[in-house]
């Protein structure tokens, strides 16, 4: 089993806990699938589930595919896509450690600094780690973006969600 091929039954099972855990952090009194305020995390969800599993199964098939429908090879064996895996380095674990830290924090301030602020610093620490290095343009667009957010799912989708601290409201 390759590195992708690993990582796509990883993320997938990941959806799986998804899966259990979105209708014990939803509190509308409905737990079915795709409905209430559950709807959009888990379209969003079965779409990674799918897409993951669509993947899965398309590298497992080209693996039995015979010698003569690989192409030649190159010089650059790192960017032949039909014989190269994904490497797996110390600055990708770093990555997602990273990624999951932002992602974690994000969750802790989400109810006591608000939907705006916390989803701001989300998208500012996610710029500032892909290389952003133009403060007051990050914080401008993180505070647009968050404030679009916002303004489309509360009064698009009616989610009750707490914009700013509770000190503010």
């Amino acid at each position: 089993m390759t590195n992708r091929q690993t990582l796509s039954v990883v993320i997938m099972l990941l959806c799986g806990v998804a899966f259990y855990a979105i209708p014990l952090q939803t509190e509308d009194g409905e737990s079915a699938f795709l409905s209430g305020a559950s709807l959009l995390p888990d379209l969003a969800v079965s779409l990674i589930f799918v897409f993951t599993a669509l993947e899965l199964a398309l590298s497992l098939l080209s693996r039995h595919r015979s010698p003569n429908d690989v192409a030649p090879a190159t010089d650059n064996k790192a960017t032949d896509s039909k014989t190269a895996d994904v490497t797996i380095g110390p600055s990708q674990i770093m990555g997602v450690v990273i990624v999951a830290g932002l992602l974690a924090m994000y969750a802790f301030f989400m109810l006591k600094a608000g939907y705006v602020v916390s989803s701001a610093l989300l998208l500012i620490g996610l710029m500032f780690c892909a290389g952003g290095r133009r403060p007051v343009l990050m914080i401008s667009i993180a505070i647009a973006i968050s404030t679009i957010l916002f303004v489309g799912l509360r009064f698009g989708f009616g989610t009750n969600i707490n914009a700013f601290p509770g000190f503010l409201a």
